[in-house]
């Protein structure tokens, strides 16, 4: 007799093999008792039961099998990042081939030009036409051009810690321009879960998704010839990226994609600066605005590492994400850009007490004297000691990435094909998420309005009317992707705070807050000299709030996170059983 039961939620632990409970909200499963057991994220007819003590998970187009130990336990958390990958990747395997394309062709015409030979113009068929002649030339033929396979032209792409396969199999049957997937794992177990899981799939692990045992940071200096490079290089470790990093931005070819997540954002975000200092090279600082710094930390670091090999990387989409921070940034060759790294990394200065912060650029240029761009240092901020609104000291933090965290062209891309392919399982908050990024301005950190009021213990001000305020004075306001409390503005400190004390004036704090010389005091007993206008601006208001999109998730669960790092190596036959035991045992010791 088969029973079907439907369970809302159930969820899983860590991509490495370990397995813990967790529930979810937002994706249904459905499981089928007793004769096989299937979890899918979609509502197909099952096409393929799994084998004998194997549960299958179905995501996207990928089918996964996880050993049945009595429960399964599947991991909702990162079907987000796996979707917005899939996205990013696309919509850049597209755009590198027509890119690489166009290069060939400006190739062919030189060659030409050389060897005399006397042609039009270049057509989607004339690589194809001199394919023997200019060998070279013709492997970077793009899907536009006559005789173009996927299979032989199409993109490559290292996945270097891969645990179960799941991404790799969803990038290889899901991006239509990935031509192969080295799936790489340092775990034996890993590999041959991975595996099982092509041969599942019915992939071909010789020439479509190959499985790798390999230490993640060999395989890509194994790998650093040009010939050898990777098209899309994607990290997603348990805890921090940044020991791959060197040898990920030595093996990724010229222009071509790489994908980071970092989990450690405990770190990041500034509780451990000492362990930030040492992992990524920046003191972080914990303020409102903690989870954009980690992504610039991060991107810092990732800029400093390319530019030591004469590259420079261009951010696609940053976005911190519930726990974890992802970046997609293409890395392209060019020393004399790269020596002007500097330019986009920035130390900054935090006042201890209010919002106050400013960041200068480490590096300038300035036009030379006998003409052309000349680099010089960069310049302190005019700052004392103290802050100059609430009289409290500066911290200094840095160096992060002060440059453009997105590129709009390419979100609006991402986009687009969101909506045209429209089966992503996240498709709501992918859409949220990209509309949110899309306005943002460019500006490092932001404000949050109910730390600008907590400062000073007045009433929050309603968002539309702070954003009003500041697009009545003259200034350029945007929300973040960060929170949903979050502010960016070009408008200087003294304004934004002029717009709480005119908030103030009409809205009384308590009289003990203005008693003394307290921070709070000090910053009401200011003057205004900004002429403040509540009006409504509708111009101001971010369009994405107009839609029903999930613009900010909520955490659907307790202890919505990444949960136990997997414990590498083969586990004995029992191992799991007596770990759970122990837990189970733990967690009533707990309760009592």
């Amino acid at each position: 007799m088969l029973r079907r039961v439907v369970v809302a939620g159930v969820g899983c632990g860590s991509r490495r093999g370990l397995f813990t409970s967790l529930a979810s909200s937002s994706i249904h499963f459905e499981l089928l008792l007793p004769s096989s057991k299937v979890f899918s994220t979609m509502t197909e007819p099952k096409e393929s039961a799994p084998p004998e003590g194997f549960v299958k998970i179905k995501e996207g187009q990928a089918e996964i099998l996880f050993p049945d130990n009595d429960e399964v336990f599947y991991n909702p958390v990162q079907v987000f990042n796996r979707d917005m990958s899939t996205c990013v990747i696309s919509v850049f395997g597209k755009k590198y081939l027509q890119e690489r394309s166009q290069r060939a062709r400006r190739k062919l015409q030189l060659r030409w030009k050389e060897d005399g030979i006397e042609e039009e113009e270049v057509d989607n068929n004339s690589i194809e036409k001199y394919a023997e002649k200019y060998p070279q030339i013709a492997r970077m033929r793009g899907d536009q051009d006559s005789g173009y396979t996927k299979q032989e032209h199409g993109i490559n792409i290292l996945e270097a810690l891969a645990a179960s396969g799941l991404r790799s199999i969803r990038y290889y049957k899901e991006i239509p321009t990935v031509s192969h997937i080295i799936c790489n794992d340092f775990s034996e177990e890993a590999v041959e879960s991975i595996k099982r899981n092509v041969e599942f799939n019915n992939l071909d692990q010789t020439t479509q998704v190959k499985p790798n045992h390999g230490d993640a940071t060999l395989v890509m200096y194994h790998h650093r010839a040009y010939d050898e490079r990777f098209d899309v290089i994607d990290l997603d470790p348990y805890g921090t990226a940044a020991p791959f990093l060197d040898g990920a931005l030595q093996s990724v070819r010229n222009g071509g994609l790489l994908c980071i997540t970092c989990t450690d954002m405990a770190v990041l975000c500034g509780a451990h600066g000492d362990t930030c200092f040492a992992k990524y090279g920046a003191m972080p600082i914990k303020a409102q605005h903690c989870h954009e710094m980690g992504v610039r930390i991060l991107l810092g670091l990732t800029s400093m590492i390319a530019s030591r090999y004469g590259r420079y990387i261009e951010p696609l989409l940053s976005c911190s994400i519930d726990f974890y921070t992802r970046v997609f940034v293409r890395v392209n060759d060019g020393a004399a850009k790269a020596k002007l790294s500097a330019t986009k990394m920035t130390h900054y200065y935090q006042c201890t007490y209010c919002q106050n912060h400013l960041t200068p650029p480490m590096g300038r240029q300035r036009e030379g004297k006998k003409g052309g761009k000349k680099f010089v240092p960069g310049q302190a901020p005019p700052i004392s000691q103290l802050c100059n609104n609430c009289n409290r000291i500066y911290q200094m933090g840095g160096p992060l990435w002060g440059g453009p965290l997105h590129d709009n062209d390419f979100i609006d891309e991402c986009i687009a094909y969101t909506k045209e392919r429209g089966d992503f399982a996240t498709e709501k908050r992918m859409m949220g998420m990209l509309a949110t990024c899309r306005e943002e301005l460019d500006i490092p950190l932001f404000y949050t309005i109910n730390g600008l009021c907590g400062n000073v213990h007045c009433s929050s001000i309603p968002h539309e009317q702070f954003r009003s305020a500041l697009g009545n004075a003259g200034y350029m306001v945007s929300p973040t992707h960060c929170t949903p409390q979050g502010i960016k503005t070009d408008a200087p400190e003294h304004v934004i705070w002029d717009i709480i004390r005119a908030w103030v004036k009409d809205n009384p704090v308590s009289s003990r807050v203005l008693e003394g010389d307290s921070p709070a005091a000090t910053i009401l007993s200011k003057e205004i000299t900004t002429n403040v206008d509540f009006t409504f601006n509708v111009d101001v208001q971010p369009k994405s709030s107009l839609t029903s999109l999930t613009r900010y998730q909520m955490n659907p669960t307790k202890n919505w996170g990444p949960k136990s790092r997997a414990k590498g190596g083969k586990r004995k036959p029992g191992e799991d059983v007596e770990e759970s035991n122990d837990n189970q045992q733990q967690q009533a010791k707990k309760e009592k």
